[in-house]
Formats: C-alpha cells, structure tokens, sequence
C-alpha cells in the first residue's frame, strides 16, 4: 500500500506539469492517494513506521497537497475541500508541521496560496492552517528574536506585501 501510495503521488505530480493533461486525470487517483496516505498515517500498529513515512513519502506527498489544494485545475471543489482538509489534519501533529515548514514548495506557495483560497467556503480551514503554521513547531520566538517557525516569516511577508498598502 505504502509503494501504491508514493507511485501515485509521483504520477500526479508528473501530470500536473501538463496543463492539456492534468484537468483530465480521474478524480478517483486524488481520492485513493489522499485516503491510502490517511490509512497508512492512522494504521494501528502502523503498517509503515513513522520515521519512514516521514522521511521518504512525505516531502512528495505535501508538495502535491501545497500545490493543488486551490489549483483551478482541479473542477471538483469538494476534491479541493479534501486536499485543504488533509493539509489542515497534517499541520496539528508535530512531526508533520516540521515536513510543512522543511518543504521547499510549501514554503514558497502556501501562504498565498492560502490567502487567494481565503473565501466563503473556505476561510474557517484557511484560518486554523494559518494559526498552525504562524505557532510553527515552537510559538513565540526563541532568545536570539528569530521565529520558531521559517513558514511564519513567509506568511508575514506574504500578508504585509498583499494587505498593507505601501505608503
């Protein structure tokens, strides 16, 4: 299941590349990769150790997350609704928030992103998965001024560009 897993995450983000062909993709290939991740997360005892999972399937799984859970792409609102769920499952365990903020896409990406997704339908999980990733995996800053989390730093920037009016 894990090899399943990771072959499809791999598969859809080579699709993805091809605007003619991603929008054509069956939905069920979203679907399975989001519920096969899900299975294998929640899996008692786990059917692929943590440290694995994290290590070698994460990084890919979260970039197809970052980049597709407001992808117009994608016709289905309530697929993108499952892709916007997932990210905002992941970003309350610890060791999921460090794959987010380790993420090279979801660093750069995911705070417009999830600002341009910040509608009626959307804000109430748009907004918890701003304040997880504004805690980061520590809250506050640390003695040197820094913040805990890099994403932070990436999101205030993001929101001063967009939302603050240059005087």
């Amino acid at each position: 299941m894990y090899a399943t897993c990771m072959w499809i995450v791999q598969l859809l983000l080579i699709l993805s590349k091809i605007d003619q062909v991603f929008p054509y993709v069956p939905e069920f290939y979203v679907e399975t990769l989001v519920d096969c991740f899900h299975a294998l997360r929640r899996s008692d005892p786990p059917f692929v150790p943590p440290a694995v999972l994290l290590q070698q399937g994460l990084s890919s799984f979260v970039t197809f997350l970052v980049t597709h859970f407001n992808d117009p792409r994608i016709a289905n609102a309530d697929l993108r609704d499952v892709l916007l769920q997932s990210i905002s499952v992941l970003v309350q365990y610890k060791e999921y928030m460090v794959a987010f903020e380790r993420n090279e896409v979801a660093v750069e990406r995911m705070p417009g992103a999830l600002l341009s997704a910040f509608d009626n339908r959307f804000w109430i999980p748009v907004t918890n998965i701003l304040l997880r990733l504004c805690k980061g995996s520590g809250f506050g800053t640390s003695k040197h001024g820094e913040s805990w989390s890099n994403l932070f730093q990436v999101i205030w920037s993001t929101v001063r560009k967009l939302c603050i009016p240059k005087l």
